[in-house]
């Protein structure tokens, strides 16, 4: 609060029409020493990106974790589709590849 404003920070919201907005605000807030709370955003590690990242982790810890390897297997996209997917899990099956 400062001298000159008679508003404490809780009598303000800012409304954004995307989730996208948000960073820059944040960025601004703590710059600033501002206090806020996100309501009704989607978190961190409800992210896809965050949720990309932590599955390459996942996979590179433990490469047999079959749920983090499908999550990353074409993301980026590299053109591989179900068909594509289902003929390594064959392969592994087979013992021809390792596959998790």
């Amino acid at each position: 609060r400062r001298e000159s404003n008679p508003y404490e920070y809780r009598d303000t919201a800012v409304l954004m029409r995307t989730n996208g907005q948000i960073q820059e605000f944040e960025a601004a807030f703590v710059q600033h020493q501002i206090p806020y709370v996100v309501a009704s955003a989607i978190g961190l590690f409800d992210r896809k990106e965050i949720r990309d990242a932590v599955a390459y982790l996942r996979v590179i810890a433990q490469p047999r974790d079959g749920l983090a390897f499908q999550r990353i297997v074409n993301v980026p996209k590299r053109g591989l589709g179900p068909k594509t997917v289902d003929k390594i899990r064959e392969a592994a099956q087979d013992g021809a590849v390792e596959f998790p």
